[in-house]
């Protein structure tokens, strides 16, 4: 718990250093998971994704960090070398300032959505 606190506030100052616009920028937490959180940055046209719970798990940072256009708030996995799995590309879809969705995009498996709200 203390290194996601740690990294957690490494996170809030790359937030702020990197965030030119505040649309999304800032911490998520999964409403169902309280302890499963997410960091969204932005600049004018590119958003990034980082989520947390998989990088403390697995301690790979670049498999679970996101890219992609804010136009369609599609994130793609910056790791190339990561297993292609459902979590590859996601959809963003936000419901206001302070609520989310995070959601696979896959073909062939069932969604499972992940219901966010901004804490930070």
């Amino acid at each position: 718990m203390k290194h996601i606190m740690f990294l957690l506030a490494g996170l809030m100052i790359s937030v702020t250093a990197f965030a030119e616009d505040t649309g999304y920028a800032g911490i998520w937490q999964d409403k169902r998971q309280n302890g499963d959180y997410y960091v969204i940055q932005e600049n004018d046209s590119e958003i990034v994704l980082i989520a947390l719970p998989g990088i403390e798990a697995t301690g790979d940072t670049l498999r679970y960090s996101y890219i992609g256009s804010k136009e369609d708030l599609q994130v793609t996995r910056i790791s190339a070398e990561a297993a292609q799995d459902i979590y590859q590309r996601l959809q963003l879809q936000f419901n206001g300032a302070t609520e989310g969705t995070i959601m696979p995009i896959c073909e062939t498996c069932t969604v499972v959505t992940i219901e966010i709200e901004k804490i930070f």
